[in-house]
């Protein structure tokens, strides 16, 4: 008798524990039952970083010694983007995105792709007669074939994951002939949040984007052409629905980036927004439930 009925608590014991552990499951993949004072990085941590190339581009998402980076400004910031990957503790990049081939964006790619291990290249594919035949453009390639790295064109609807990170290709959804809308649009995901980086796109190509369908809603969005009015395409904006906008753009740039249109915008709509021209390279840390500005 006392064996059956220690085999019997045995069984009420391990029905209970199991009980338990689906409860905790529930509870934990519902966010909104986190409490406000609990920050849960049960899933790790990954950083957003806008790095400051003055009137140029650079994104980089770091998880870990990983990485992808998302341009790397004109040639003259090169050294300061591998310095600043460098300072991050990254060792290799996993991914490295061309948006789109204007100097501002791949200038620095080529020391970049000299100074890391990388594991893919990714751009869009241009039309023949829309190549560029600039000389950064042809070191970018000759970078690419001398330190023998994969190279793909990246199409709409593509995903390229990381560690917990996806990174899907949202555009450009079809062939124009301007480069600024070639721009290679990526939506990065890590558990609830979601950053939106258009490169140049402009509204030509976010219209396209727009038509083409999708979810859009993202809690970060990295602007358009360093925040001019000609990437302001309200439907697209309204449907990503961001709480905070950041704007990669030089100090005093002849362009007048940001337009106090895009300014206006944000600020019209409640949408916070920061600038490297003001705070110099801007950081974001993100675990699967929420995010926040912090240091590297």
């Amino acid at each position: 008798m006392a064996r059956k009925g220690k085999n019997s608590i045995s069984k009420v014991v391990a029905v209970a524990i199991v009980a338990l552990m689906v409860f905790l499951v529930g509870f934990l993949q519902d966010k909104d039952a986190i409490p406000e004072n609990v920050n849960p990085v049960s899933n790790g941590e990954i950083f957003l970083h806008i790095i400051d190339v003055g009137q140029g581009s650079s994104t980089l998402i770091q998880k870990g010694n990983e990485g992808i980076l998302i341009d790397a400004g004109e040639a003259d910031y090169a050294q300061t983007v591998i310095d600043y990957i460098n300072s991050c503790g990254i060792t290799n990049l996993s991914y490295v995105v061309a948006s789109h081939p204007h100097s501002d964006h791949i200038g620095g790619l080529p020391k970049v792709l000299d100074a890391f291990k990388v594991g893919e290249v990714l751009m869009p594919e241009i039309a023949e007669e829309n190549l560029p035949t600039t000389k950064v453009y042809e070191r970018f390639l000759d970078a690419i074939v001398n330190n023998d790295i994969s190279a793909s064109y990246c199409e709409v609807g593509d995903v390229y994951s990381l560690d917990g990170i996806s990174m899907e290709i949202l555009g450009p959804v079809k062939q124009i002939d301007d480069l600024n809308n070639m721009s290679a649009i990526c939506k990065v995901t890590y558990g609830e949040i979601d950053t939106i980086i258009l490169g140049d796109a402009e509204v030509k190509e976010i219209k396209s984007v727009y038509s083409n369908g999708g979810d859009f809603e993202s809690e970060i969005l990295v602007m358009g052409h360093h925040g001019s009015r000609t990437s302001i395409h309200d439907e697209f904006l309204k449907a990503v629905n961001p709480e905070v906008a950041l704007i990669s753009c030089g100090k005093d740039n002849s362009y007048g980036h940001p337009h106090k249109e895009t300014i206006s915008y944000l600020e019209t709509n409640g949408i916070d927004y920061l600038r490297t021209d003001e705070v110099g390279s801007i950081v974001y840390r993100l675990d699967i439930y929420g995010y926040e500005r912090t240091e590297k």
